[in-house]
């Protein structure tokens, strides 16, 4: 019997908001997210960035956002196009 490895995952918007806030509920997921490729959506950019806006992130943070290496994160999520 094959077993697939499973090398990407995507992650929902609340699991990218766990990671990034440092929040400890990232705890729960960090099995499913150890050794993989972790990806977002369209759709979570654009929530990401609402996010913000509904904050007033100034210039400086909502720029860590377009850069991958989101301050924050332990694990730095990728995105699939460029």
């Amino acid at each position: 019997m094959l077993t697939k490895i499973i090398e990407s995952v995507l992650l929902d918007t609340n699991i990218v908001s766990f990671l990034l806030k440092g929040d400890t509920r990232a705890q729960d997921y960090e099995v499913y997210l150890q050794n993989r490729t972790l990806t977002i959506s369209v759709m979570t950019v654009a929530e990401l960035f609402q996010w913000a806006a509904i904050r007033n992130w100034g210039e400086r943070r909502v720029s860590q956002l377009v850069d991958v290496g989101w301050v924050g994160a332990k694990r730095k999520p990728t995105v699939l196009w460029k």
